[in-house]
């Protein structure tokens, strides 16, 4: 039979710990994301940040609805002509690809559970999804300002 001391179980104990805590502050920094008011053309949209790989791997998928005036921005660290795709995601969605000064260069369409890429033509630092048709139907086009960015 062996014995083992408190004293031994000592560093485990506190590597188990660390762990715990570590865990429990990624599970808070991804179920509590960071909210940020936007306006382009006038329209004010209360959008969920995704501004870490995490945040931006997830985006929107699994989610049932999304509310009117509501999206998700994806920010990144660099300019980079990043894809994106519908896989697991259940809402249509379109998508506003921006440029680092604010404007934005094109806008798409995404269809659900769909694996086709859209991608930009230009270096981007943030990408903007809201519900399929919201560009169009409050007369936003390429070119447009988005004021209020991180």
């Amino acid at each position: 039979m062996k014995t083992i001391t408190a004293g031994h179980d000592r560093p485990a104990f506190f590597f188990l710990l660390f762990f715990l805590v570590f865990l429990g502050a990624i599970a808070h920094a991804c179920a509590n994301p960071v909210n940020q008011i936007l306006t382009i053309e006038g329209q004010r949209i209360e959008v969920e940040v995704a501004d870490t790989e995490q945040r931006r791997a997830v985006g929107l998928m699994y989610r049932d609805t999304l509310p009117d005036n509501a999206g998700m921005l994806f920010v990144f660290e660099q300019a980079g002509r990043p894809c994106f795709w519908m896989k697991n995601t259940f809402i249509p969605l379109s998508i506003a690809f921006i440029k680092d000064n604010a404007v934005i260069s094109s806008l798409h369409t995404m269809q659900p559970h769909s694996t086709e890429l859209h991608c930009p033509t230009e270096p981007i630092l943030y990408a903007l999804e809201m519900n399929a048709g919201w560009f169009e139907q409050h007369g936003i086009k390429a070119g447009a300002r988005v004021k209020g960015l991180p």
